[in-house]
Order: C-alpha cells, then sequence, then structure tokens
C-alpha cells in the first residue's frame, strides 16, 4: 500500500466514524452490541474462529464510543488523490483514479438515510450490458453496518469480505439457535457443522450470485420507477413508509431477477438461504412467497413458487407505482398514506 493510499484510507475511515457517531444509536442494544463485536474482529484483524477478549473489547467499545462522540459534529471530509480533492460522494471521479490502482471505493445513502462508506481491495470488474460490476475484496476502511452490496446508478458494488461476515453472523446465530428451518436445510445443504471454513467459502461465493441477481434486479427497478423513487426515499427516513418502499423495490427485484434465476439454475442450497433470511418488512408484505415455500418443501416441486413470483411481479409494480403517486400528491406529507395503502395490498 503506498503512502497516498495509506492518507486516504485514513481519511475514507474518519468518514465512516462520522457517519457512525451519528447513526450507530438507531439499532436495538442487543443489535447493536453483535454489531460491534464483529467490528472489533474486523479491526483487529481475527478469524471467525479466534476467540474475543472480553477485557479488551470492553475498552475497545469505551474507546471508540468516546471518539465518536468527540467527533459527531464534524462534517465528512474531502478526500485527496493524486494532489486533488474530491468530494466525498464523487464515487465516478474517485473510482476512476482508484480502479486502475487495485482499489474500489464507495459513498452512499442506505436504510433510514444513513451514510456509508468504505475502500477495498478491487477483486474483479466486469461489464454487462449498460452496467457496470465492482467486486472487492480485502476491505480497508469501513462503517459499522457495512452493506455487502450498493447500486448507484449504472453500477453495482459486491463486497466480498463484508458479505462473508454477514453470513458468518447467520451462521453463528444458527449454531446458537438452530430454529430457522430454511436456514437448518440451508447450512445441511452446505455441509457446515462438519467443515466450517471451507463451507463458509463454498456458501460465500454461492451467496455472491445471488447478491448480484438481487443487484440486477434492483437496477432494473430503478430504471422502471426513475428517479422520483430515490426522491421520495429521502422524504421518508426512519419511518414505517421506507422500510414498506425497500421492502416493495426489494420483492420487484427477488420476482423478476434473484429467485427465478436461483431456480432456473437449481440453486437449492441458495434458495434455501433465500427464505433463511426472509423475515421483517419483506416477509409481512408477502405471506404467500412464504406459503408457496412451504408448499415445495412438502411436494418437491418449483412451479408453485414460480407461479407466485409470475403474480407478484405485477402486483408489487402496481404497489410501487400507487407509492409514487401518493408521493406526487401529497410530496412531504406522504408517509401516513403510503402506510395506510400498502397494508391494503399485502399478497
Amino acid at each position: 500500500m503506498t503512502l497516498e493510499i495509506k492518507q486516504l484510507q485514513q481519511q475514507i475511515q474518519h468518514n465512516c466514524d462520522i457517519a457512525d457517531s451519528k447513526q450507530a444509536g438507531d439499532y436495538t442494544l442487543c443489535i447493536y452490541l453483535l454489531k460491534m463485536r464483529e467490528y472489533f474482529r474486523w479491526e483487529n484483524a481475527l478469524g471467525f474462529n479466534d476467540p474475543i477478549p472480553k477485557k479488551e473489547l470492553g475498552l475497545w467499545l469505551n474507546d471508540k464510543e468516546r471518539h465518536w462522540e468527540s467527533i459527531a459534529n464534524l462534517n465528512f471530509v474531502n478526500l485527496s488523490i493524486d494532489q486533488k480533492e474530491f468530494e466525498p460522494f464523487n464515487n465516478e471521479e474517485i473510482n476512476n483514479k482508484l480502479i486502475e490502482q487495485g482499489y474500489v471505493y464507495n459513498a452512499g445513502i442506505g436504510q433510514r438515510g444513513n451514510k456509508h462508506f468504505f475502500l477495498g481491495k478491487l477483486i474483479k470488474k466486469e461489464t454487462h450490458f449498460n452496467f457496470n460490476i465492482l467486486v472487492s475484496g480485502q476491505e480497508l476502511a469501513r462503517d459499522l453496518t457495512a452493506p455487502p452490496a450498493f447500486t448507484q446508478e449504472q453500477t453495482i458494488y459486491i463486497r466480498r469480505e463484508s458479505l462473508r461476515r454477514m453470513i458468518w453472523e447467520r451462521v453463528e446465530e444458527w449454531q446458537w439457535k438452530q430454529s430457522n428451518q430454511a436456514t437448518n436445510r440451508a447450512m445441511t445443504y452446505y455441509d457446515m457443522a462438519d467443515n466450517l471454513d471451507q463451507a463458509l467459502e463454498k456458501l460465500t461465493d454461492n451467496e455472491l450470485q445471488t447478491v448480484l441477481l438481487h443487484e440486477i434486479g434492483e437496477l432494473e427497478a430503478s430504471n422502471i420507477l426513475g428517479e422520483q423513487w430515490q426522491e421520495m426515499l429521502y422524504v421518508l427516513p426512519k419511518s414505517q413508509a421506507e422500510l414498506m418502499a425497500r421492502a416493495v423495490k426489494d420483492h420487484i427485484a427477488d420476482c423478476t431477477s434473484t429467485l427465478p434465476n436461483l431456480i432456473q439454475q437449481e440453486n437449492i442450497g441458495s434458495i434455501h438461504f433465500y427464505f433463511g433470511n426472509f423475515h421483517s418488512m419483506r416477509k409481512q408484505l408477502f405471506p404467500s412467497l412464504s406459503s408457496a415455500y412451504s408448499q415445495w418443501l412438502e411436494d418437491d416441486h418449483l412451479e408453485n413458487v414460480e407461479h407466485t413470483l409470475q403474480k407478484a411481479c405485477t402486483h408489487w409494480r402496481h404497489v410501487a407505482e400507487e407509492m409514487l403517486d401518493i408521493y406526487q400528491r401529497h410530496g412531504q406529507g406522504c408517509a401516513p398514506y403510503i402506510e395506510k395503502m400498502v397494508q391494503k395490498y399485502i399478497y
């Protein structure tokens, strides 16, 4: 790593810390502590099976929270590359400089309006039709949340290290509880109980494809819904309506891209893993998909799932269009109207 990249890493991590200082309190205490535990593991380069020293974790947690408190009112800093400064959300121009050096950067706005930043080593760059795919490996700077995938404009960012870490969190939860039957089936499919490290690598590689299929679906949905969809999300942060809107767009992506392709590929392990992670608002709005999955487990035929997906494609696009219509009519006051409308369209 060159001196310039090290300095850039410090600047990006500083922005990550500022974002965390404003956003870490959004989590419930339990989720917050779990995320901080894994953040400690990443920051200290510990393996997933390495024990976490409790005393050191406690001291680190206190130091981290004091640091966040000291920078909570600061603004994000510009990034310096080749003696030129870039606004931190200027992903395109920053990556034009970094990709040729083997790095990839992203700054974006995620759920609840939260800001996310990361810098990683570039594994792969591909172009499909009219969009780019950037896959990163080792992460040099990241925030607490570290979403494993992100789509902006016509570029899909996939973070393998964050995906692997997210999958490990699911595996760890499964080891503790083993109450999620879909996850149990996925773990059995990957032989997780007998060879954890090998199975985790295989599962991560397989889920890279699932994540890519979902992001392609998200990109196609964005092109259909237009720029006004993102404008609508900006006025819905930290509301039930925002969670509904994001779930609806996820359903469009998964009904048109993710699940149809997994079924066509007969990727059984990923189908089980998908339903093991099918919860919260997505599951609440789309109970018929859970029913179709249960039916498949009984009769070993995926036709019912495919039929449900085909009908749901039209349904969720209609719901998204209704959301946009409400936004056009009510503007910044649209949230309660969206919530009321979506409750009528549970499918």
